[in-house]
């Protein structure tokens, strides 16, 4: 249909575990923020002052916080983005792309047109007229925003960051580690947390987040990490501080 614009939307979608457990809210916020950003070109970018108006920021905090390392949605400078929605829907680099495919096709035609048309006035057919000689087929840019956004974001890849293999969290965020999660190896936890980063290819725009995300995440599968390690055993009956 002409001028009709679309988003792809798995199947099994609603079956997804991050998903399932989504408020209605939630779950309609978070399809038509899809559809939204298709219609509007932004990339997977929702501005904050549009997701409260449509959706409410309690929904918007739902989303983000929905799985401990890919929640539906990241928040962002100025608002928000749909986890991996570029790997998944047509961006506004595709776009332009098909764009400028039907304009050189357009012109194809159109040359191809004239051409004959010529052919034909060539061959004693003076009743030809001119203005069809003239006339250029062109295509429907089906493709076009029906509002275009004069601050949509640009790709969201060209914004999230791979972490580099050296990489450690803040002071100020070990500390919080160190309150929130006092038995857990953080040195150890690091090291994982970035080999799995690699082995799936998953980049971050604040690494410092995705690190209090993953700690979340460990304290929800191991919650004794929340107490107090207990204290070295004794060897040979002497204290570990007398050695």
């Amino acid at each position: 249909m002409g001028g009709q614009l679309w988003a792809k939307i798995a199947l099994n979608l609603a079956d997804n575990p991050k998903v399932i457990g989504l408020s209605d809210a939630a779950f309609r916020a978070f399809i038509e923020a899809i559809l939204y950003s298709r219609q509007h070109l932004t990339d997977g970018f929702l501005d904050s002052r549009v997701v409260a108006k449509r959706w409410g920021l309690d929904v918007a905090a739902e989303l983000t916080s929905n799985d401990p390392m890919n929640s539906s949605w990241v928040e962002v400078e100025g608002g928000f983005e749909i986890h991996h929605f570029c790997e998944y829907q047509m961006t506004n680099e595709d776009v332009e792309r098909k764009r400028e495919s039907q304009r050189l096709k357009g012109i194809k035609s159109g040359e191809a047109r004239r051409a004959k048309l010529e052919q034909n006035r060539t061959k004693d057919e003076p009743n030809v007229n001119q203005n069809e000689l003239e006339t250029e087929t062109e295509t429907e840019t089906e493709l076009k925003p029906l509002v275009p956004l004069p601050t949509a974001k640009a790709n969201s890849e060209t914004r999230r960051k791979f972490v580099p293999d050296d990489w450690m969290p803040s002071e100020k965020l070990l500390e919080w580690t160190r309150e929130t999660a006092p038995s857990l190896n953080i040195v150890s936890e690091v090291e994982r947390m970035i080999d799995w980063s690699k082995s799936k290819g998953v980049g971050y725009i604040d690494w410092n987040r995705a690190w209090k995300n993953w700690v979340k995440g460990c304290i929800e599968r191991n919650p004794s990490l929340t107490h107090q390690p207990p204290p070295p055993k004794k060897q040979f009956g002497i204290e570990p501080e007398d050695v």
